[in-house]
C-alpha cells in the first residue's frame, strides 16, 4: 500500500451554522389551549463553501519516477454541504 502515515493528508474543514427562530402566539378567543407558532429556519447561515474531500481510490500522488504529479490531491469533487436555505413554517397547535 504505502509508508504514508495515518492522517497524514487531511481533507477540508467542515463548517456550518444553522439556527432557527421561534415565535408562539397563544388566541385564547379560538380556544383555551390554542397556539399558533411561527418558525423560521435558516441552514448555513454564513453561506460558506465547504469543498468534498478528494477521492480515496484511483488518486495519484506523484508518477512511476517519483515526480509529483499536478492533479495529486486536487478537490474535483462536489461540495459537501449545500448553500444557503431558508424554511419558514405556520403550524397551529391545539
Amino acid at each position: 500500500m504505502g509508508t504514508a502515515g495515518r492522517n497524514s493528508i487531511i481533507g477540508p474543514r467542515l463548517t456550518d451554522l444553522d439556527t432557527s427562530l421561534v415565535k408562539n402566539t397563544k388566541i385564547p378567543r379560538i380556544s383555551e389551549s390554542f397556539n399558533l407558532q411561527f418558525r423560521a429556519e435558516l441552514f448555513n447561515v454564513l453561506n460558506k463553501v465547504n469543498y468534498a474531500t478528494p477521492p480515496k481510490a484511483g488518486t495519484q500522488l506523484f508518477s512511476g519516477a517519483g515526480a509529483a504529479l499536478a492533479t495529486g490531491g486536487v478537490l474535483v469533487g462536489p461540495t459537501a454541504s449545500s448553500s444557503r436555505q431558508a424554511q419558514f413554517a405556520l403550524k397551529a397547535i391545539f
